[in-house]
């Protein structure tokens, strides 16, 4: 006689805001997903993925560190840039944004960089003042997703607005 497995069950994550939000981190350990009000963390060598301590705060952009150790994330209720262990914890937060969240962040070495309807801006991991380095006209002129290529190139999407 034939011995069958059932497959495993798998519990779909309640509120989630879409089904394209997860992300790996640079190693692919870990997994992270938007959820609301808390980012869900899996551990690629466990099954479950579990809530960030410290992380109910509405977040949107994640992000992670290039060690793979912190969480970046935009704190959309408190108009925030924060960081967080992945173990969790107290947010730190990085820098106030204004009026929308960032449209797309990534980390490289210690820089974050993220794009707003103003550009794309830069801050240091420790926090500070955001510096401009892509000025946008606003919505119609919206970047998204900056990456940083070998420490000298920016890449980033602006859509083609013209009719």
């Amino acid at each position: 006689r034939m011995k069958t497995r059932r497959p495993p069950t798998f519990r779909p994550v309640r509120y989630c805001r879409s089904a394209h939000r997860y992300f790996h981190d640079p190693g692919h350990r870990w997994l992270i997903g938007e959820a609301l009000p808390d980012m869900i963390l899996r551990d690629m060598s466990d099954p479950v993925a579990r809530p960030i301590p410290g992380t109910g705060v509405d977040p949107a952009s994640v992000f992670f560190s290039p060690d793979g150790q912190w969480v970046g994330f935009a704190n959309v209720s408190a108009s925030l840039l924060q960081k967080i262990e992945v173990t969790g914890g107290s947010p730190l937060t990085l820098c106030k944004f204004d009026n929308s969240p960032p449209y797309g962040a990534s980390w490289t070495g210690n820089s974050i960089f993220f794009a707003t309807p103003a550009g794309i801006l830069r801050v240091s991991e420790n926090g500070g003042e955001p510096e401009v380095l892509v000025k946008t006209t606003g919505a119609a002129e919206q970047a998204y997703g900056p990456q940083m290529l070998d420490d000298e190139w920016l890449l980033f999407t602006l859509p083609n607005t013209a009719a």
